[in-house]
């Protein structure tokens, strides 16, 4: 019976898990990104830690509680545009900054919805992932 009480998947502790899961991994390979002064190896880093993020947001957004779920979504698609965009700018790192920006500014208010939300819900994540706050 205790499988039927998670059968829709849907819940504030499955939201924080998938992000806890993450967390350690994300901050590893940004760490890796931040260390190097080749910036080729960065563009190549940020590539993985974005994969690894947009990752987390795919798996966020399966299990997001329904207040937040649209949100999330909208934070997935994001992340998605943020990996092809560092894909990008290791051939047109001008155009691939453009993109960036462009993405940014038109997620800005699901971003936010959702900081504060996992700041709020899950504290042993916190709001790292967008304010630059936590980790």
């Amino acid at each position: 019976s205790t499988l039927s009480a998670c059968s829709s998947g849907r819940s504030v502790e499955a939201y924080c898990d998938v992000l806890s899961t993450h967390k350690d991994r994300y901050l590893s390979a940004m760490n890796e990104v931040n260390t190097t002064d080749d910036f080729l190896a960065s563009l190549t880093g940020a590539v993985g830690a974005f994969g690894e993020i947009s990752q987390m947001w795919d798996e966020a957004a399966k299990v997001a509680p329904s207040d937040i779920q649209s949100d999330v979504e909208a934070v997935r698609d994001f992340w998605d545009g943020q990996l092809e965009t560092a894909k990008e700018m290791i051939n047109d790192p001008l155009g691939g900054l453009a993109s960036a920006f462009m993405e940014a500014a038109s997620n800005s208010g699901a971003v936010e919805r959702v900081d504060a939300y996992t700041a709020t819900n899950c504290p042993s994540v916190g709001a790292m992932f967008f304010t630059g706050t936590g980790g």
